[in-house]
């Protein structure tokens, strides 16, 4: 269940850490690098993600498919640790007793707020190795899951394949600018970097914000309409034996 790895990103799209060279997959594989793709983001990996969006950049892959193919990779593994830890987490734990202290701290998170957790977790060192496990093991509803985790994968996808592209923009408005003028251009293409993360957090902040809320308030509705529906029925039964 390991997203994280140790990989570098050199100008040649290689992951070191991994002794992958993302650009000898494209030529070798073609369009099944988009299947590759599906499958390295089912186990794991940004660096990947964000090499492949500068070679996106670079015309050698189509970037919506790239971002598709994140997007549904990320999902549909994480749903598939939901379920093992549904379904098995005890006896997955007593096989492997090392993860007990990750589960263990993600399961704190959850039981602080786990919609936030949800939406979250891929952007947390340390704990997203077990989150969609520990969520499992935690009982959160499965729709419920499903229907965060598609937002919060879109969300991650979204971030890493942009962001490979504007590394790969800014990449090549450096190399195409005499040396005297690369510091500058560097600093533009660093500029509109942040400037565009900056933007998005302004768009994905208030709208998880917006969802929290509005996932409270269906709660609060929810249990309200559950207690009168209650109180509802136990006057009818008085009523009945009244009668």
């Amino acid at each position: 269940m390991d997203r994280t790895g140790d990989e570098e990103v050199p100008g040649n799209l290689q992951c070191r850490g991994k002794d992958v060279n993302v650009e000898q997959l494209i030529v070798d594989y073609g369009s099944w690098f988009y299947v590759v793709t599906f499958f390295w983001t089912f186990l794991e990996g940004e660096t990947f993600v964000i090499i492949a969006g500068v070679a996106a950049q670079k015309g050698l892959l189509d970037w919506t498919t790239l971002f598709l193919c994140a997007w549904f990779g990320s999902f549909c593994g994480d749903q598939t640790y939901f379920w093992i830890g549904r379904l098995y987490g005890p006896r997955v734990l007593a096989k492997f007793p090392r993860w007990r202290s990750g589960v263990e701290g993600a399961l704190a998170q959850v039981q602080r707020n786990s919609t936030w957790f949800i939406l979250t977790f891929r952007f947390i060192y340390g704990v997203r190795n077990f989150a969609s496990f520990s969520l499992g093991m935690a009982r959160v509803g499965p729709m419920r899951f499903a229907a965060l985790n598609f937002f919060a994968a879109f969300v991650w996808a979204l971030s890493f394949a942009g962001a490979g592209y504007i590394f790969g923009e800014a990449f090549e408005a450096v190399a195409t600018v005499s040396a005297d003028q690369r510091a500058t251009a560097l600093a533009k293409g660093i500029s509109i970097a942040i400037n565009t993360t900056g933007f998005g957090l302004l768009v994905a902040i208030p709208l998880l914000s917006m969802h929290i809320f509005i996932s409270n308030l269906a709660k609060k509705i929810s249990d309200e309409i559950d207690l009168y529906s209650v109180k509802l029925e136990n006057l009818l039964a008085a009523r009945v034996r009244q009668g």
